[in-house]
């Protein structure tokens, strides 16, 4: 079986921070946005802010569906 690829609809929090992390750990993922938060994300990609670091886990390689 081949490596998975994930699909998450909705860009939220939770969609988000999954979707951040599985692909900082090297996963194929792809995530559903729409309107504002797909023009937001296209724009900075998706920003994970913890304690006293700002990391940038994902490129911004989005494009509409």
């Amino acid at each position: 079986m081949g490596d998975l690829k994930y699909l998450f609809f909705g860009a939220g929090v939770l969609g988000s921070v999954y979707a951040a992390k599985l692909h900082e750990a090297g996963v194929d993922v792809t995530v559903v946005a729409r309107d504002k938060r797909f023009a937001d994300i296209k724009e900075h990609g998706i920003v994970l802010e913890q304690f006293k670091t700002v990391n940038d886990v994902c490129c911004n390689n989005f494009a509409p569906v």
